[in-house]
């Protein structure tokens, strides 16, 4: 058997036309220098023994799924605006409401939330609301209290969303002073209050009861990680709304329980779309990723949430359905770097089928020595 029968035999998801098992011709650093043949710590113990592999792999066996679960987890890690934004697209289903009619509260102006307001503003525009209604449906404050034109101080990254004096006057609030989350709440009354504030409590009581008194059911997003820097934690932000709000964390938290309903908290984490993401440019042979691409990597993720998952209050698909939705991310941002004009030229049944084509399942045949 030469090399590549023996990766098309190891690539194949289980035993197949007879085979119980692989023969491999390969021992020690020769068999772990085959990328294709190479188990790394999925490799048995039977196997590390006639392979000649101890002490060649780190001690401990971990299966193909640990290996699986062990860089999601690494991923869990790291927040992105992307996936904060597809909790948005799936909000709205719940709401049964556009993206135009929304306002948006950011707590922290840093990169996390300027890059969400981003992608806001750019759906917002694609359907069709006017610049000046944009401009004032999304509010940011920072250490200093809200942002706005004119404020003492205001770094110049965050004049990019800071209101102008028209979106000043139509609030009530006056330049010169200083407002707190609470007051920015009760004036602009948001359907959606972000926080990447990095400092826990700062979603207080009284800000999210406000909150809960305008909006039917508000959508709330303490986004700061890791659970020690959270700006509420959920169980808190359900008893202060009487369990209607919507709310997913940067940081994992248990579902929480009222009563004889429970609520799933989801958590915004990049190992849904990203993976999606880069399939979907390989298809197309894309030579960027433009925002477009991000839009409806965002849309698609936010479609494959059932509508069981949405009655719980998760905006996020299970971790159990990653591949489907990487499967149906991928699809999306094909089509749209084709529709951008960069990416190739496929039409949508052939998109399908090479992103199918692409996509590569992780199981082994057992391995025996010749």
């Amino acid at each position: 058997m030469n090399l590549t029968t023996e990766r098309e035999s190891a690539e194949r998801g289980g035993p197949e036309e007879g085979l119980a098992s692989v023969p491999i011709p390969y021992r020690g650093h020769e068999l772990l220098a085959q990328p294709l043949l190479n188990k790394d710590t999925a490799f048995t113990e039977q196997e590390r023994e006639v392979f000649g592999l101890r002490g060649l792999l780190p001690p401990r066996v971990r299966t193909l799924e640990e290996q699986v679960a062990l860089e999601i987890a690494k991923i869990r890690r790291k927040g992105d605006e992307l996936e904060r934004f597809i909790g948005i697209r799936s909000a709205l289903r719940i709401l049964n409401e556009p993206l135009p009619a929304q306002r948006f509260v950011f707590l922290g102006a840093g990169a996390a939330s300027i890059g969400i307001a981003r992608l806001v503003r750019a759906q917002m525009l694609r359907d069709g609301a006017p610049k000046d209604e944009v401009r004032r449906a999304i509010v940011v404050l920072d250490s200093q209290g809200l942002t706005y034109l004119g404020r003492e101080p205001l770094d110049a990254d965050k004049e990019e969303f800071a209101l102008g004096p028209d979106e000043l006057t139509r609030y009530r609030f006056a330049a010169g002073e200083r407002y707190g989350l609470e007051e920015v709440v009760e004036r602009v009354g948001p359907s959606f209050l972000f926080g990447t504030s990095g400092t826990p409590g700062t979603f207080t009581e009284v800000a999210i009861r406000q909150m809960a008194a305008q909006a039917r059911i508000p959508v709330i997003l303490p986004l700061s990680n890791p659970t020690s820097k959270t700006e509420a934690r959920p169980e808190d932000i359900l008893e202060w709304t009487s369990g209607r709000a919507i709310v997913a964390t940067g940081s994992p938290f248990p579902p929480v329980v009222r009563g004889e309903l429970v609520r799933v908290i989801g958590q915004a984490n990049n190992a849904f779309c990203f993976p999606g993401i880069g399939l979907g440019a390989l298809v197309a042979e894309a030579r960027e990723i433009t925002d477009e691409m991000f839009l409806s990597a965002a849309e698609a993720l936010a479609g494959t949430v059932s509508q069981a998952r949405l009655e719980e209050g998760a905006l996020y698909p299970n971790q159990s359905s990653l591949r489907d939705a990487s499967r149906a991310v991928a699809i999306e941002v094909a089509r749209a770097a084709r529709d951008c004009g960069v990416g190739r030229n496929l039409c949508d049944d052939e998109v399908e089928s090479v992103v199918d084509a692409m996509m590569w399942e992780p199981r082994y045949l057992p391995y025996e020595p010749v």
